[in-house]
């Protein structure tokens, strides 16, 4: 579960840092996601997408695919934080497992898009970034 915070962790103070790199011209429409979709989740995938080109030497193709991959995962999560909290019957759980399980898949289920879309020395260092990045830690 702390890997699993660490992560989420990483990505967003990620996204957060590159912020400022929308300024520069990174905030452009993001290919292969529709207009309609949330500025800034649009915004936050093109951010982590262009510092995971840049530190694992993306191909332009495996670009586009990780942009994909990188918002449907940013959007399940928000969904999922904006989900309000069940309180199961017959129980003293009150949703907590229930969110802990669905973020777990849905961080699985990045991590298998990930493993498709990259090479295995590629996959390697994007694990290693997101168990050992100093940001992860703050």
């Amino acid at each position: 579960m702390k890997a699993l915070l660490n992560r989420s962790l990483l990505l967003l103070l990620v996204g957060l840092m590159l912020t400022g790199a929308a300024e520069a011209g990174v905030g452009q429409l993001a290919v292969g996601i529709s207009p309609a979709q949330p500025v800034s989740l649009r915004l936050r995938a093109a951010q982590v997408t262009k510092y995971l080109a840049y530190a694992l030497q993306l191909s332009a193709r495996q670009q586009v695919a990780v942009r994909r991959c990188v918002y449907e995962e940013f959007r399940q999560l928000d969904s999922l934080a904006q989900a309000p909290v069940a309180v199961v019957p017959n129980t003293t759980d009150t949703g907590n497992q229930l969110r802990q399980q669905s973020e777990l898949r849905i961080v699985q289920r990045y991590e298998t898009a990930m493993a498709h879309i990259l090479t295995p020395g590629q996959y390697s260092a994007f694990t290693w970034l997101q168990e050992r990045q100093p940001v992860a830690r703050q």
